[in-house]
């Protein structure tokens, strides 16, 4: 009976299961593993989209916003933006203006890219340090920029001395954390080890598990014939004593997608907190997992899963997404947690109730926090990172079909159970009937 229902339950999911791990592998590397760059690169025309996934996901590679005057300027990771053209064609993590004494002027920018610091004034573009490094957060105060190579590495700029440095932190971990915190790092491949390894292992998890749904699909339909070559080739495959292994860890990147998408069901779980010394190793090392950074002329604050670290000592708990200032308050887009300002020394909660705002902008004398779905880029075309996540929450069929995720999840949770179950040593499968 339960191989019977285990056949029949792979067979109902498997083109499903399929879309999820296939799209899951490359929506992984959205900033763990540069060489998919062709995720942004390649456009699909925005006429393959449903209106509901256009309204949902269009605008996933936007990093930044800013305003100044009439011109508008976004940094997004397939580019960088002015008044809707584009006129860099660079990965841009964020933009900067240029501050001195915590005072700000947008004639000149700075821009964090996958290909080093570049600089924007009098309309035009140029590199300006660190060539050929991936910069993926940067702070100005004159005369000093302090800049974030991969997430983990600091380097501090002195340009009146011309000099470079690189800061080696320790950063001590918070002591407890919640499980929803863990639920979507580990999911988006950043929950186990240090950038880029994490995205690795959910990679290897993912293509094992690929490879189990086309093995299974192909005993399903060859199972009248006895003896072919394909088959006991796809049997070994779906039989591998690395099933113990491996689907123990699919079986969390299962159970925590699920949870993602209904947050609201199993809120009251999450949200406990729980010693992070049990965690996995990025966890003790947040100085390998930098987010953000701030430097306001005399004090380097740096954005964490945990919270803001000022100097070696967490200052703010709550996980510091964005770090943005704007002239002598530094404002916190926080993921998972509220959102914050440091004001006069003491850090408040702000009462701009806005999920994840990709920046803030002074606006007729107030602070107006942004997010991805506030701005409106003018293009005909999406990148192909948002068409592959798209598929992966099923938003490309429209609305009413984002419960096929929680269905075929409870199938898939039902399969690898089930598979296990009739791997016990005292399971003797008939392998000219499977």
């Amino acid at each position: 009976m339960v191989k019977r229902l285990h056949k029949w339950a792979g067979i109902i999911s498997a083109l499903w299961l399929f879309i999820l791990f296939f799209t899951g592998l490359l929506l992984n590397h959205e900033n763990n593993c540069h060489s998919l760059d062709f995720l942004w690169d390649i456009q699909i025309p925005k006429k393959f989209f449903s209106d509901f996934s256009i309204k949902k996901n269009k605008n996933r590679d936007i990093t930044s916003y800013k305003i100044f005057k009439d011109n508008i300027f976004i940094g997004s990771l397939t580019g960088f933006y002015v008044n809707d053209k584009k006129i860099l064609d660079k990965r841009v993590y964020k933009i900067e203006p240029y501050r001195e004494k915590n005072k700000e002027t947008y004639e000149t920018l700075f821009l964090a890219t996958d290909d080093g610091i570049y600089v924007y004034k009098d309309k035009k573009v140029y590199i300006f340090l660190l060539k050929g490094k991936n910069i993926t957060s940067i702070s100005v105060n004159y005369p000093f920029i302090y800049a974030v190579e991969d997430k983990k590495n600091i380097y501090k700029i002195d340009l009146n001395k011309n000099k470079i440095e690189k800061i080696n932190l320790d950063l001590k971990p918070a002591d407890n954390i919640k499980i929803n915190r863990f639920v979507r790092d580990y999911h988006y491949g950043r929950g186990l080890f240090v950038n880029p390894y994490s995205a690795y292992l959910n990679d290897l998890f993912s293509v094992f598990f690929i490879f189990t749904i086309i093995s299974g699909t192909i005993l399903f339909f060859k199972k009248k014939v006895k003896k072919n070559i394909i088959k006991r080739i796809s049997y070994k495959i779906h039989i591998t004593k690395l099933n113990y292994l491996f689907f123990l860890f699919i079986l969390l990147l299962i159970t925590t997608g699920l949870l993602i998408n209904r947050p609201y069901l199993y809120k009251d779980i999450t949200r406990i907190e729980v010693p992070t010394s049990i965690f996995p190793p990025i966890y003790h090392n947040p100085e390998k997992d930098i987010w953000d950074i701030d430097f306001d002329g005399k004090n380097l604050r740096i954005g964490t899963r945990f919270g803001v670290y000022k100097g070696y000592l967490l200052e703010t708990a709550g996980f510091a997404y964005k770090l943005r200032r704007i002239e002598d308050n530094l404002y916190i887009s926080g993921m998972g947690g509220p959102n914050k300002v440091l004001k006069n020394g003491e850090w408040e909660i702000l009462r701009i109730k806005k999920h994840m705002p990709i920046d803030f902008i002074k606006m007729n004398g107030k602070i107006k926090a942004i997010s991805k779905k506030d701005i409106k880029l003018k293009r005909d075309r999406l990148p192909l990172y948002t068409f592959l996540l798209s598929f992966h929450d099923a938003s490309i069929f429209g609305e009413g079909f984002l419960i096929l995720n929680d269905i075929f999840s409870i199938l898939s949770i039902f399969i690898i159970l089930s598979g296990i179950y009739l791997l016990f040593p005292n399971f003797k499968p008939n392998t000219g009937h499977n």
